[in-house]
């Protein structure tokens, strides 16, 4: 009976030690699954969220970032964007109504993509129903057919959105209205010359500023020949 007992209590001992074993074992297998799992979570990068800022990691689980989520979801502050075009001291508000032309009616765009480039534009709706918009692109590099890059410099061009009736665009890019008037004249560098209420303004791709210096000629269909400092 002793024997019995003893045999007994020796394999329990044994299934107790085995059972601590497995536990053992399973725990620091637990362990070592949740280090690896921290590992991966450790390198997730930034570039691997989501629009939303979600991933889904070797373990399974679904990160969340709020922070990076946020700033995916945030748009680029124009602000911070510098302008590399200058076409003088752009009219703003009171300016703009002074010069004729309601400020609601001039819209601006700048942004900068991936590689850097700076993107913008204005647009510009006149008194006349003329409508202007002048894109501009900052310096960028860009990649030849044989693969060599090349520099270009800061460019902007003029695109008529809106034509009244009867207006025209000469080959000289002098705008002319139907009594043969030159109303505008886009100008060698991309921007576009308007004359508003008898004066002359410059509309480039930062906006509308006064314009000084253009040399007209009172010839019929003369037109605008440039600027003083052309």
């Amino acid at each position: 009976m002793g024997r019995e007992r003893e045999g007994a209590s020796d394999k329990g001992d044994k299934w107790q030690e085995s059972k601590e074993s497995h536990s053992t074992k399973a725990y620091e297998g637990a362990e070592q699954t949740w280090k690896e799992q921290s590992k991966d979570r450790a390198q997730v990068k930034a570039d691997d969220l989501g629009d939303k800022g979600r991933i889904s990691s070797a373990s399974g689980f679904e990160i969340f970032d709020s922070s990076k989520a946020m700033k995916a979801d945030a748009k680029p502050d124009a602000a911070q964007v510098k302008s590399p075009f200058s076409t003088g001291v752009e009219l703003h508000g009171k300016e703009l109504d002074q010069a004729g032309i309601k400020h609601e009616n001039v819209k601006h765009e700048i942004s900068k993509d991936a590689n850097g480039t700076v993107h913008e534009k204005s647009t510009v709706k006149y008194p006349d129903g003329l409508e202007v918009t002048v894109h501009g692109t900052g310096e960028h590099t860009q990649q030849t057919e044989s693969g060599r890059n090349v520099k270009i410099e800061a460019g902007s061009m003029t695109t008529v959105d809106h034509l009244p009736k009867g207006y025209e665009v000469a080959a000289d890019g002098n705008i002319r209205n139907g009594n043969g008037d030159t109303v505008a004249h886009i100008n060698g560098d991309g921007t576009v010359s308007v004359k508003v209420k008898g004066e002359w303004v410059r509309q480039g791709p930062n906006g509308v500023s006064e314009d000084e210096g253009v040399l007209e000629s009172h010839q019929p269909k003369g037109g605008v020949m440039g600027h003083i400092r052309d």
